[in-house]
């Protein structure tokens, strides 16, 4: 078991990984996507969103003016009235990234995938890291599928701020293409910016989720 991070933006910090699952060359035990167990001694304390990783997979902390750059760069969300029909909206990046829907669909169409976050699927939001829910939401149903069934389980993971936390999991069992739940009440904020990891030690084909929520007080 090892703990990995991401070299390439952004800098996803998985725990108690199998190593394996990660490594692009078992006999050498290297990857070029993930750093296996980093030091981030430097980097304590600080969001995940102001690391640096030099060449030498060193990770430090943004300089002062690294930081100011990054964050006229990534503004947060604002409310605005950006669609046509009047719904409230949110803009990140310039984009409109979410609107008042009540279901979020995450989905990547690929003959095999292990070990990776969905693309959003929605007509006005981009294929970046998730959506930004426009008000404080609870979560009704979680349903998540794949293709073909496979020999092991696969677990999605629904997390939130910038991957950094997750939410909950739905597992589908080994042989099965198919789960559902509607899970105890879990209160998701409001600016939260929700995404879909796919866990899994075999590849699955065409990989999806949908999660349906509700507007709470």
């Amino acid at each position: 078991m090892s703990n990995i991070l991401k070299r390439t933006p952004p800098h996803v910090y998985l725990q108690s990984v199998n190593t394996p699952d990660y490594l692009d060359d078992l006999e050498a035990g290297t990857s070029t996507t993930w750093i296996i167990n980093p030091d981030l001694t430097a980097v304590e304390g600080v969001p995940q969103k102001y690391w640096v990783i030099e060449i030498d997979d060193t990770v430090r902390e943004m300089t002062v003016e690294e930081k100011a750059a990054y964050d006229a760069a990534n503004p947060p969300p604002v409310d605005s009235t950006k669609l046509s029909d009047g719904r409230p909206a949110y803009l990140s990046e310039g984009i409109v990234r979410s609107v008042n829907e009540n279901t979020f669909i995450f989905s990547t169409a690929t003959t095999g995938t292990k070990n990776t976050y969905l693309n959003t699927v929605n007509d006005v939001s981009s294929n970046l890291s998730g959506y930004v829910l426009p008000h404080k939401s609870v979560i009704t149903r979680l349903i998540v599928q794949i293709e073909v069934p496979v020999s092991v389980d696969v677990a999605f993971e629904l997390r939130y701020d910038n991957h950094e936390q997750i939410y909950t999991t739905l597992t589908i069992e080994a042989g099965q293409t198919y789960a559902t739940v509607s899970p105890s009440i879990i209160v998701l904020p409001l600016n939260s910016e929700l995404s879909m990891f796919v866990r899994s030690t075999e590849l699955v084909k065409n990989p999806s989720a949908r999660v349906y929520i509700a507007e709470t007080d």
